[in-house]
């Protein structure tokens, strides 16, 4: 005979002769608040039971049939859910951190603000799920079919989405920080104010996606297609664009107006005590002029071949502290300016600089407020 208790009281809220619970008919029951924690639920027919704040973590329910249950506030971390049959099953506000759920149906499932972290999605079909807010923080999500899915406000961060197909989904205002979405399908997606930071989208289709607002500091978005996309006040500080495809050059960086100098200007690199640069490991000398040699002229790379120089505002917030800043005349028509510059930019080849001066910390200071 099997008893199952409630998991708080533990007073006895079903039972039956059966030996196991495999392949056991439940559906229909009340087990709110079960402890079914570890149970062997395979192939189980629960279909429109209330398992409402049920402890069903470590169970097993590979193959079992959960459609129409109430799952609301159940906690099923680490369960073993592949092959469930969950459609239409509420799991709002559910806990399955660290679940299997590979080839589960989910079509109609409520997992709004659901605890899905570390989970195990591969492959699965999510289409047009409403997973707002939901926790997917390091799911593995790898070839799963999201498209139409509402994300939005939702933490997909550190997860992995490479291969995955997401056109037309709502991730406004999504955590995507270090998640990895290679070869992801996001056209027509909706990433406004969604926060992709050291996101790793090489080879992503990005074709009309909204990302107006959103931060893509140190992204990867190289070789992307991102015809149509929007990136008005997009932040693309730091982001690799080498390689990718019909990007809009209205949203290239203001540093831009730079070229259209007519006199020489100054700039700035800052150096090692001995006078030698930190990234190329040439020595400079006060009051030679330089020719750039070899330089990369692709604008959509952030950091190229070629003398790279930089406002005195980037040097400073990049600088050790113990190097010094140097002072550079450069002609504004020799200048190739990085798509996405923060701050720093390159000499075409041919083009000379010349080093007039090492700034004390004070005349730095002065240079800034004087800014």
């Amino acid at each position: 005979m099997i008893k199952i208790r409630n998991r708080f009281t533990k007073e006895i809220i079903f039972e039956t002769d059966r030996a196991v619970l495999t392949g056991a008919d439940l559906s229909g029951k009340d087990l709110s608040f079960a402890d079914l924690s570890g149970a062997v639920l395979n192939g189980a027919n629960l279909s429109r039971a209330v398992l409402s704040g049920a402890d069903l973590s470590f169970a097993e329910l590979s193959g079992a049939v959960l459609s129409g249950a109430n799952l609301n506030g159940a906690v099923l971390s680490r369960a073993d859910l592949s092959f469930t049959e969950l459609s239409f099953t509420e799991l709002s506000g559910a806990v399955l951190n660290g679940a299997v759920l590979n080839g589960a149906a989910l079509s109609g499932a409520n997992l709004s603000r659901a605890d899905l972290s570390f989970t195990e999605l591969t492959g699965t079909n999510l289409s047009g799920k409403d997973l707002s807010f939901a926790d997917l923080s390091g799911a593995v999500l790898n070839g799963a079919n999201l498209s139409r899915a509402v994300l939005s406000g939702a933490n997909l961060s550190r997860a992995d989405l490479s291969f995955a197909e997401l056109s037309g989904a709502v991730l406004s205002g999504a955590n995507l920080s270090f998640a990895v979405l290679s070869r992801a399908n996001l056209s027509f997606t909706d990433l406004s104010g969604a926060n992709l930071s050291r996101a790793v989208l090489n080879g992503a289709v990005l074709s009309g996606a909204a990302l107006s607002g959103a931060v893509l500091s140190g992204a990867d978005l190289s070789f992307t297609e991102l015809s149509g996309a929007n990136l008005s006040r997009a932040v693309l500080s730091g982001a690799d664009l080498s390689g990718a495809k019909n990007i809009n050059m209205r949203y290239r960086t203001n540093l831009n107006i730079l070229k259209s100098c007519k006199q020489r200007q100054i700039a700035y690199k800052f150096l090692q005590k001995d006078l030698i640069s930190p990234y190329q490991s040439y020595k400079y000398k006060v009051g030679m002029t330089y020719e750039s040699k070899n330089s990369n002229n692709d604008i959509l790379s952030l950091c190229g071949e070629g003398i790279n120089l930089a406002t005195l505002e980037w040097c400073v917030a990049n600088r050790d502290r113990s190097d010094l800043i140097g002072e550079f005349m450069y002609n504004p028509k020799d200048l190739i300016i990085p798509f996405n510059s923060d701050g720093k930019f390159r000499i075409k080849s041919g083009g000379k600089v010349k080093f007039r001066r090492i700034l004390s910390e004070q005349e730095v200071q002065e240079i800034l407020n004087d800014n």
